[in-house]
């Protein structure tokens, strides 16, 4: 299989700025808008531990096939992720960026922008969008995670589906759902699972 095509190859390297921390989660996100055999993401979310153990995570973007110059954009996200721009179609894009972040004992939402300086090069905007999570009554709520062998971070899942954003508070067991339309965060549902969440994943159902 390696040497049919297409082959695999590199897309980027680790540098010396991610040597030594344990990477809890990895995604890609945005298009080149190539077909077939040539289609590639644009940048990389890597989210890493930290020698503080304080139940935040470092947060860095890195680009896909370009300089593999990783960036750090956060040292205290519970949680993040891509999601796709609202009313794209087709053709080449860079992903907007999901974070979560505890703020002054309030759990914040952040939309923010990516954009590419130079080819290869990649970097973020500024925020777009703020929204706070109202967790009213589950501010004692700490449901313990059971034995995890990949361990239980990060404190907060995040998916996206087309212009659909899910937040999951795991140790509450709070998930809330956004629309994502014309630049603002919309809530749309908010349920309590009463249980640790382990995992979660978005899918289109097959009536789609």
């Amino acid at each position: 299989p390696l040497e049919e095509s297409p082959r695999p190859h590199q897309v980027w390297k680790r540098g010396p700025e991610l040597q030594g921390k344990k990477v809890v989660s990895y995604e890609e996100g945005g298009s080149n808008g190539l077909d077939d055999s040539h289609i590639l993401s644009r940048v990389g979310l890597v989210l890493v531990t930290k020698p503080t153990g304080d139940g935040t995570l470092e947060a860095w973007i890195v680009p896909i096939s370009g300089d593999s110059q990783a960036s750090q954009f956060s040292e205290d996200v519970m949680g993040a992720c891509f999601c796709q721009p609202p009313h794209f179609d087709e053709g080449p894009f860079l992903p907007l960026l999901v974070t979560v972040h505890l703020s002054h004992e309030r759990i914040v939402v952040n939309l923010l922008t990516t954009r590419e300086l130079s080819k290869g090069s990649i970097e973020l905007g500024e925020a777009e969008v703020t929204q706070e999570i109202d967790d009213t009554g589950f501010e004692d709520v700490d449901y313990r995670p059971p034995s995890l062998a990949m361990g239980d971070m990060p404190e907060a899942l995040c998916c996206s589906l087309a212009n659909i954003v899910v937040v999951i508070v795991r140790r509450k067991g709070l998930v809330v759902a956004y629309e994502l339309e014309d630049g603002e965060l919309s809530l749309i549902a908010s349920e309590n699972v009463g249980h640790f969440v382990i995992d979660a994943v978005m899918r289109y159902s097959a009536e789609v």
